[in-house]
């Protein structure tokens, strides 16, 4: 059995200048650490962690002024840090021929930076609001990765992301938390030559906070899920490498939840790298 432990300071120093309200400046700082343990059983891996951390307030958060999205914001130079602890367990597994892991996790948020509406207060016609540290939440989920070698040459590859948000202040779910998430790869590989077809899949993401049905990128109702077909083929001679990457082969109309952009159509691409 191993354990590890570790501490670490943080500091920083944040210099904001406006012309209209001047100049301020901030030195967020904190104390973070970590500590885990790892049992090892033959061929079996277990492990516990637990870390802490922080953000400090960036030049965003502390000095923005104006329209922004359809609101007027004003600076507030009295944010503090947000702070986190994870907890974490997991496993692992390896044989000649099949490899797994295992990761479950917790990460409580407090202090987190958010847009707070400033009473009934308007300005240029747009409701006013100010950033505050002001919501706690939780973000909590599982990943599970796999491979199982067929042959020396042959393999086939899998992983599960499942993630979960809660916003506790809020009474609602945190925003832009990704839905389901898979991907199935079987994959060939020989001296010369390398083949492998993957299929990426995400499930419809509906449970929504009240910022995401808000929010343009997102579709009325919620994301939707989707399914993509991708294969790659590379060949090398020498100090000469030419691979060739297929997308979309399904031509899937898809985009990642929040992101507001539409992933690559059924497309190729081309690459030659040479190796000295």
């Amino acid at each position: 059995m191993a354990f590890t432990m570790g501490a670490r300071w943080n500091t920083f120093i944040v210099n904001v200048t406006d012309e209209t309200i001047g100049s301020a400046k901030l030195t967020p700082s904190a104390l973070v650490g970590n500590a885990a343990v790892l049992r090892k059983l033959g061929k079996y891996n277990f492990f516990a962690s637990v870390n802490s951390g922080f953000r400090a307030p960036n030049v965003d958060d502390l000095g923005t002024l104006g329209i922004v999205d359809f609101r007027f914001e004003t600076p507030n130079y009295n944010l503090r840090p947000e702070q986190s602890v994870n907890f974490q367990v997991g496993y692992k597994y390896q044989s000649e021929r099949f490899q797994c892991e295992m990761y479950a996790y917790r990460n409580n948020l407090r202090n987190l930076i958010t847009r707070i509406k400033v009473d009934t207060q308007m300005i240029q016609g747009y409701p006013v609001f100010q950033k505050e540290n002001a919501e706690r939440a939780y973000v909590q989920g599982i990943e599970i990765t796999g491979a199982f070698a067929l042959t020396k040459k042959w393999s086939v590859q899998s992983s599960l992301t499942y993630t979960y948000g809660q916003n506790i202040t809020a009474h609602e779910p945190m925003r832009r938390i990704p839905p389901l998430f898979s991907r199935v790869a079987i994959e060939y590989r020989s001296d010369q030559w390398s083949f492998s077809t993957e299929v990426f899949d995400a499930g419809k993401q509906s449970r929504l906070a009240k910022g995401d049905t808000e929010d343009n990128r997102i579709p009325v109702g919620g994301t939707p899920g989707w399914m993509v077909l991708n294969f790659h083929v590379g060949y090398t001679w020498r100090f000469v490498g030419f691979h060739v990457t297929f997308l979309n082969l399904a031509n899937e109309d898809y985009r990642t939840h929040g992101s507001g952009v539409y992933g690559y159509g059924r497309s190729a691409f081309a690459k030659i790298s040479l190796r000295f």
